[in-house]
């Protein structure tokens, strides 16, 4: 009987001991609130250090520089097929046609359903990059910005510190739209563009929009208070914005969003009618949690034996 109880306590421990030394297995640090619709809030499992969300197809930037996307290429285009090489920041285009992303050296690499081709992506080393709906913009460090379509090459006169797909950002903060005659008053810390209108972060801290009329949120449905330090917008007025202590604001079809993920994050990004963020301080899965117990008992099982 002794032995059977030595035996026990042995392959307890032992399998206690494995499974707290395997890793957790699926979890991603990014999470999702929303419609569903295309597989959206379905990422792959791993660390996100970067992600933007389009309208069927988001890509993000894994941990160690590398692409991954998810959602449904609805089009055929071919978004999902993400170049290989290590990246700093991603955009995809509104309607998910297609992304740029700019290489660890500051070089662009485009695909899906690019403005122009693959090969028309602008030569150069660049700082930011965005994606519009048929056209594409990029910041050189020198604060100018490049921006081609399928019809060449686009001029944007002035210099800017950050851009969205249709805006740029100069350093006094005041905000310049590249092909409309508006431009809203005010400075700004950051601007996002959904496809449909724009969003920014103004100096005090609050949010404000502009656009066109259809899908603009009403100022009555934009926070009031906070100190927001990020900003996203996606098609059909969906936009969310972080604040400084990682809480998430959320706005969707020109009403606030009244089902928020808990949590902090340290970075967000809207689609169509669904919202992708971040996690600061991603919570243990089950697994993990499992193996812990397993390995406790299974320490705990060696300790009993050896007083036994």
């Amino acid at each position: 009987m002794r032995v059977l109880k030595c035996i026990r306590f042995i392959v307890s421990a032992l399998i206690g001991l494995i499974l707290f030394s395997v890793p957790a297995s699926a979890q991603s640090n990014v999470v999702g609130w929303g419609s569903d619709l295309f597989g959206n809030l379905d990422v792959p499992v791993g660390s996100y250090a970067d992600i933007s969300a389009g309208s069927c197809v988001d890509v993000g930037i894994r941990s160690d520089g590398t692409l991954a996307a998810w959602g449904t290429d609805v089009a055929g285009v071919g978004v999902l097929n993400c170049p290989a090489g290590t990246f700093t920041s991603v955009s995809t285009a509104p309607d998910s046609s297609w992304a740029v992303g700019l290489h660890v050296d500051g070089t662009l690499a485009a695909w899906g359903s690019v403005p122009g081709g693959p090969a028309d992506v602008p030569s150069g080393t660049y700082v930011a990059a965005a994606a519009g709906t048929h056209w594409g913009c990029a910041l050189q460090s020198d604060g100018t910005v490049v921006a081609w379509d399928n019809g060449g090459p686009l001029t944007v006169a002035g210099t800017f510190t950050a851009i969205s797909a249709d805006a740029g950002l100069r350093a006094d903060g005041t905000v310049q739209d590249f092909w409309d005659t508006y431009s809203p008053v005010g400075t700004f810390t950051s601007i996002a563009w959904g496809g449909d209108f724009d969003i920014g972060i103004r100096s005090d801290g609050s949010l404000a929009a502009w656009g066109y009329w259809l899908y603009v949120p009403p100022p009555s449905t934009l926070p009031s208070g906070g100190r927001f330090t990020q900003i996203s917008a996606g098609p059909q007025s969906c936009w969310a914005a972080l604040e400084d202590d990682g809480v998430v604001a959320v706005g969707m079809d020109q009403t606030p969003y009244v089902e928020p993920l808990l949590g902090t994050f340290t970075s967000v990004s809207a689609g169509c009618t669904y919202v992708l963020a971040i996690q600061a301080s991603p919570v243990p899965e089950p697994s993990s949690l499992l193996a812990l117990v397993c390995g406790i008992a299974g320490m705990g099982g060696i300790i009993l034996h050896r007083h036994w």
